[in-house]
């Protein structure tokens, strides 16, 4: 499992930019997949596109809203994309491509970043970056592993 982690994550779940870092050592807030260029990305669940935009800091991304039974709200997050295939207020079901992984915003190599956050109350969505390190309790209030929304949620949210 070791060996196989360091292939697929270049960062794990709020991890130092280390590839022998473990969950919870830094203020990264989500996960990066090591990806081919121009790779599809498939959306994690169902739900809405909020956001298609373009920083220097993601680059071209989406924002997908998932609407969980029960009342949560989370937002998916899919940075440095080189293509996008959706438009704002567009439903999707999981696993539907959103784009193709790119290189764009703050990055060196083709990868994925993936973000998961709880509802924050801004409209539309402003993601969450942490601007220390936090503790997983902290870092459980703002946001959810993107292994552990698709686990537990990836069939559900519409």
């Amino acid at each position: 499992p070791l060996i196989t982690a360091k292939l697929a994550y270049s960062t794990r779940y709020y991890a130092a930019y280390d590839i022998d870092a473990g969950e919870y050592s830094g203020e990264h807030p989500g996960i990066d997949l090591k990806l081919a260029f121009g790779t599809p990305v498939g959306a994690i669940a169902g739900g809405k596109v909020e956001t298609v935009a373009k920083d220097d800091n993601m680059g071209l991304h989406v924002i997908i809203e998932h609407r969980i039974p029960g009342g949560e709200t989370f937002y998916s997050l899919y940075g440095h994309l080189d293509v996008a295939w959706v438009e704002e207020g567009e439903g999707l079901r999981p696993g539907q491509s959103i784009g193709t992984v790119g290189m764009t915003g703050n990055t060196t190599a083709p990868h994925l970043h993936l973000q998961v956050d709880r509802d924050n109350g801004t409209r539309p969505h402003v993601r969450f970056w942490p601007d220390h390190l936090l503790t997983q309790t902290e870092a459980d209030h703002y946001s959810m592993s993107p292994i552990s929304f698709i686990e537990e949620y990836a069939q559900g949210p519409q």
